[in-house]
């Protein structure tokens, strides 16, 4: 969880899960958020989180 961040949002809590494929040395990973938006639209926040995962599953990957 986010206590205190710079983002819209307050009741932030993430989940990131590690799914085995029957790929070798390939896993899945799935990032998920839930979040209540505090004075900007649903859209805005989605949009500015998925930024922020797209960003971060890439990172990830190209490490890794």
């Amino acid at each position: 969880s986010i206590i205190k961040a710079p983002f819209p949002i307050v009741d932030y809590l993430s989940t990131i899960t590690v799914l085995e494929t029957d790929k070798p040395n390939v896993s899945l990973v799935e990032w998920k958020g839930q979040f209540t938006p505090v004075n900007v639209s649903d859209e805005e926040v989605i949009a500015l989180f998925t930024k922020i995962y797209s960003d971060g599953l890439r990172d990830l990957r190209n490490n890794f």
